[in-house]
């Protein structure tokens, strides 16, 4: 037995880069539903930022970067979160969204992938007075902002930050 047995049980170590206070115009790349070490079931919209409309104290995410947004199970807001979600992304009615879409969200059929949509994140504090990055999903875009953002120069020159 070598120092690399049990590599093919481990899992690849990544950073997250979770979303930052800031309003953002961003890429839908996957949404997936897993599981943390501890058994706690979660939902990560992993997202590529287009474009920084406000940021808070040049602390914002810049083109280009990848960002997570998390959503743990646990909390009394996933559901409430991932319906809102869903629905100002969708342009429907929050009565129509049902367990089948959500999982047409996370599963395979991976519904808002590609999407360009328009993102806000605020600190908020809990009753506990601790900070969390409230983040709400205002809007798709449409087609002539997301041909805009494509034809953005500032996407390729992200690499000298």
């Amino acid at each position: 037995m070598g120092i690399f047995s049990n590599i093919e049980k481990a899992r690849a170590s990544f950073d997250a880069n979770y979303v930052r206070p800031g309003r953002y115009a961003v890429r839908i790349d996957r949404i997936k539903k897993g599981e943390t070490r501890k058994k706690e079931t979660f939902v990560a919209i992993e997202m590529t930022v287009f474009k920084t409309i406000e940021e808070e104290n040049g602390r914002g995410h810049r083109p280009g970067e990848n960002v997570t947004h998390l959503l743990m199970e646990k909390h009394d807001s996933f559901l409430p979160n991932i319906k809102s979600m869903i629905v100002n992304i969708a342009k429907c009615d929050p009565d129509e969204i049902t367990e089948k879409h959500c999982e047409s969200v996370v599963g395979d059929e991976q519904l808002f992938a590609g999407e360009f949509v328009e993102i806000c994140a605020r600190n908020q504090i809990t009753k506990k007075n601790l900070t969390f990055t409230k983040v709400s999903y205002l809007r798709r875009l449409d087609e002539k902002e997301v041909k805009d953002l494509l034809n953005n120069e500032s996407l390729t020159s992200n690499s000298e930050d």
